[in-house]
């Protein structure tokens, strides 16, 4: 999602799974995104912990719901900045 909004903010596209390190490189042209970076985090887990085959952490259904709701919460940011 957040490489839609490097596009929309004409940014060089850079290919990384990062969201942490795509937010810091969002962050010049859009401060504001700040704002969801407990979200970012809590999806970042999902995929950086999960990349590799080997030990990673079980999630909970709870986790579930929560990763849902930061999904759509990014979402919704990127659609407002992008006027979608």
């Amino acid at each position: 999602m957040n490489s839609v909004l490097l596009i929309f903010l004409d940014l060089e596209l850079v290919k990384i799974h990062d969201l942490i390190k795509l937010s810091s490189i969002l962050k010049e042209k859009a401060p504001e995104i700040r704002e969801i970076g407990d979200e970012l985090a809590k999806l970042n887990r999902f995929y950086v912990e999960t990349r590799y085959v080997g030990d990673y952490p079980e999630f909970s259904w709870q986790d579930a719901e929560e990763a849902f709701k930061a999904a759509k919460k990014i979402r919704d940011f990127v659609l407002k900045k992008t006027g979608g």
